[in-house]
């Protein structure tokens, strides 16, 4: 190769690495990441290296100061810390100090001052291991951020009751809080139709929440499905309406109309709560969790993070002694994963230990000294629907209490309708130790037996889980025939890249043919772009296959072995907005195969809106469809979709003979719609009906800037708001926002400005808002626009006037605020809106005295920078 091509080519990598340096810089003040010092350059060698840093106290600038590095070590001026922290006014360079902080206590020593040019300075050594306070240093701008985790406590005192608070915003006592409908209709070749409408509302009336759900096909007559009216107390509950009864499994679940209540010894609300509207006459949820403490060891000063399936539910600052507890933390029966994060200095660096405390108990289970007393009594059925038949009265009745944190005892008995006989069901639920969980049940239907046996054990690398039931020959209604059954599973994971599975499975019902297998499998990770799994489907011993494979960075491809019919699925996401998809199936007994392939397309880069097209080619001829669906705004959604021939792209029968008839579908085109609004005390707002419900309400409302002519709306598709400090999961379309899923209570409701446009902050920092069980409150967040004014002030000759104040005055000749220069002359003002204003300093001039100088500005709708004030060279 001629030397002048390699030269360019080695310029083109040189260029090419620089600019990737350049894009690969560090994050905003990265963990610990201060110069090292060992690396200076040789025309630092002096004893004493000034550095000019801008220092910042968690997001506090505390301005721009002298620092020094000294051989290895940093040093920053302990004034500051004084000031920031805030330490007691008895730290200081001449005395010793012990004081108490909220993580322990703090013995400040002197002797890790040290004084330069009359100053007191600290280094970073003495930060971290005399105060535990964190240091990130930021290179690409030079700046200092220190974290403080604790604060100073005073006296102890007697905790004071505090005060009751009032909410700004109240919510509304609704008769109608809420309506839902949900509609489908479809009309196919050779003529058919079908429509299908769900209709629900409910509100507050007479200390209670009602809701109606209507719903029937559109050709036949409507059917009141559900109706209910619910009131909570403390320890009580109370349900008229249409219900079941919530027995163990072993009992025949009833449906009545009439009336349940419960009563807790404890507090009602956690046996009854549902963080979503399941839509069913589900009136208790039994499926109620142990508490236990989490606790262990951590980094002092630093933050742990409690995880429930990586869903992050708390976090606490831990103390000088490195000990953080978790207290009654609800541990479901249901194997999550329950995890504590741990982090030495802030939750945007990488954990430095992640420990997992995943436990589990059986369901059901109450603690100890707790008692629940549930009951109901009513007609079997739905008395309001005409196509029920009602075959009696029917009531049941329930106790559970917890003798122990491990071991719950329940008792109930239940009147059948048709036979007119008690059913009865006795049984316990024991924790055996930290891992291992059982419930024994006995019971007695028809005048006939069964019992229920269950095994649940849960470690690191292992999930074991076995039940056995046996029913005796008279046992229940459906059947005369003995029955017994036994399932087991069993997951091991001995290394990140394998997990077995062995799945057990033996059943016998009267005099039938026992079935019985033994099943293994498992899912094997060969490498980071290709994992292969076998697993039984059922007890049969019919398994499925699965290999997944990751070809390109946007490219999967999975291919799949079930039920006789091998599919190959590939998609490939061809940027944000449009994918495709590819999929093949084959019966390789019959030879039939199907090729589906799809075009997604998100219009505008609107995830609430996607556009579907799709063809098919199989054995019946070439499909073709299509769907386009939007979410207009929170409650309300909307799809359309049209289909030709595409149902028999995947129709593949393994039996020759087993092929449909001239009659299937050729064309059909259908529409669905859902429509949910809450009603706050104005108007109606779109919400999402599942997150409401007779524990749980929320919030709606919009985001609007103020104007001097009036207010202006403002989309809050890019906002987040902030409730009690924390973003949940709001829903917001179209300039409107809806958190749901919120237990009663006040609640603190603030916007929070990352994703705002620089100029636009809150007119209110935030407001008090109320929620009640089953309502919605309305809240209206005014946005206002705030803009600066940045400039000098020197002498005619250039030099900088430090420490000089600066005022900001108003037409009306009122001071609106102040600053003052920095170590280079500059000032800047922030918070300042549209308006006319003059910026003036005051200096003292020959004998005349102080003497004003002054620079009109008029602020639009922009900052303004280089408003310099030049004053006469005497002024200095």
């Amino acid at each position: 190769m001629p030397s002048d091509v390699t030269d360019c080519w080695l310029k083109a990598v040189l260029i090419a690495c620089v600019v990737l340096a350049l894009l690969c810089s560090v994050p905003l003040f990265a963990e610990n990441q201060l110069p090292d010092a060992s690396s200076a350059s040789p025309e630092f060698s002096q004893e004493e290296e000034l550095m000019i840093l801008e220092i910042f106290f968690d997001r506090q600038s505390a301005g721009v100061h002298r620092c020094y590095r000294i051989a290895d070590e940093f040093w920053f001026p302990f004034a500051l810390f004084q000031q920031y922290a805030p330490l007691p006014e008895s730290c200081s360079h001449l005395s010793g100090a012990v004081f108490r902080t909220t993580l322990g206590t703090v013995e400040f020593d002197p002797a890790i001052l040290r004084v330069i040019e009359g100053q007191a300075f600290i280094s970073y050594e003495g930060l971290k291991n005399n105060l535990h306070i964190h240091t990130l240093f930021n290179k690409s701008i030079y700046a200092v951020k220190f974290i403080v985790p604790w604060r100073i406590l005073t006296k102890r005192q007697p905790r004071a009751v505090p005060a009751e608070r009032t909410p700004d915003i109240a919510a509304p006592d609704n008769v109608l809080s809420f309506l839902h409908m949900e509609s489908q209709w479809s009309y196919a070749v050779p003529a058919s139709r079908y429509g299908y409408l769900e209709l629900e509302a409910g509100g507050g009336v007479a200390g209670g929440l009602w809701d109606m759900t209507g719903s029937g096909d559109l050709a036949g007559k409507p059917v009141l499905s559900q109706f209910h009216w619910t009131t909570i107390s403390k320890h009580a509950a109370l349900r008229i309406g249409t219900g079941s009864s919530q027995h163990y499994s072993l009992l025949e679940s009833m449906p009545y109309s009439g009336i349940q209540f419960a009563w807790n010894n404890r507090d009602i609300l956690p046996n009854i709560d549902n963080d979503r509207n399941t839509q069913s006459d589900v009136f208790l949820n039994l499926d109620r969790n142990q508490r236990r403490s989490i606790e262990g060891l951590g980094p002092s000063g630093g933050i742990a993070e409690l995880r429930f399936d990586d869903y992050i539910v708390a976090r606490q600052r831990i103390p000088f002694n490195r000990k953080f507890v978790f207290r009654n933390v609800r541990m479901n029966a249901d194997p999550r994963v329950i995890e504590v994060y741990l982090y030495d200095h802030s939750i945007y660096e990488k954990p430095s230990r992640i420990v997992d405390y995943t436990r589990s108990v059986s369901s059901r289970s109450l603690a100890d000294g707790e008692m629940l007393v549930h009951g109901s009594a009513g007609f079997s059925g739905n008395i309001l629907a005409d196509d029920n038949r009602h075959e009696g009265w029917t009531g049941s009745g329930a106790f559970l209490y917890g003798l122990s944190d491990r071991l719950t005892l329940e008792a109930s008995l239940q009147k059948h309708p048709e036979s007119d006989s008690i059913d009865g069901l006795i049984g316990t639920i024991l924790s055996i130790g930290p891992e291992w969980n059982s419930s024994l049940y006995g019971a007695w239907s028809h005048g006939g037996p069964a019992i229920d046996f269950s095994l649940f054990g849960y470690g690191n690398a292992w999930r074991f889980t076995q039940r056995t039931q046996w029913n005796g020959r008279k046992f229940g209604y459906a059947s005369g025939s003995g029955r017994q059954k036994h399932a087991m599973r069993l997951q091991v994971r001995p290394f990140s890249w394998l997990n077995t599975l062995l799945y057990g499975y033996y059943s016998k019902e009267g005099g039938a043919d026992d079935v019985a297998s033994l099943l293994p499998g498992g899912t094997v990770l060969l490498s980071s772009w290709l994992s292969v799994s076998a697993a039984p489907d059922d007890e049969k011993g019919d398994y499925r296959y699965e290999a997944n494979i990751r070809v390109l960075q946007d490219m999967d491809v999975r291919l799949r072995y079930d039920q006789n019919v091998l599919t190959t699925d590939l998609g490939y996401d061809i940027d944000n907005n449009h994918s495709v998809q590819f999929l093949h199936f084959v019966t390789p007994q019959t030879g039939q195969q199907a090729l589906n392939a799809s075009w997604y397309w998100h219009p505008g880069g609107d995830y609430g809106s996607r556009v579907r097209l799709g063809l098919s080619q199989s054995s019946r001829g070439v499909g073709v469809s299509g769907s386009w669906s939007k979410d207009f705004n929170v409650g309300l959604n909307a799809v359309l979709a049209f289909n030709n021939n595409m149902n028999q792209a995947g129709s593949l029968f393994i039996d020759e003979d087993n092929l449909p008839g001239d009659d299937y579908t050729k064309c059909a085109v259908s529409f669905a719609l859902k429509w949910d609004l809450g009603r706050s005390s104005r108007r109606f707002y779109p919400i999402e009906r599942s997150a409401i419900n007779y524990t749980r309400g929320g919030l709606t409302g919009s985001l609007k800037i103020k104007k001097v002519d009036g207010l202006e709306g403002y989309s809050v598709d890019d906002a987040a708001i902030l409730i009690n400090g924390r973003k949940l999961g709001q829903r917001q379309t179209g300039g409107t926002f809806f958190i749901g899923n919120l237990k009663p209570g006040l609640y603190t409701v603030s916007v929070d400005p990352e994703h705002l446009p620089v100029e636009l902050v809150a007119d209110r920092q935030h407001q008090v808002v109320e929620v009640k069980s089953g309502d919605i409150t309305e809240v209206e967040l005014l946005l206002k626009e705030e803009y600066g004014v940045a400039g000098k002030v020197c002498t005619q000759s250039g030099t900088p006037l430090l420490q000089l104040p600066v005022s900001i005055v108003d037409t009306q000749g009122a001071v609106v605020t102040t600053s003052a220069t920095d170590e280079f002359g500059y000032y800047r003002v922030d918070g300042l809106e549209a308006g006319a204003y003059v910026v003036r300093v005051s200096l003292p001039l020959g004998e005349s005295g102080v003497t004003l100088f002054e620079r009109a500005c008029n602020i639009s709708d922009d900052f303004l920078f280089g408003i310099d004030i030049v004053v006469p060279e005497q002024c200095q």
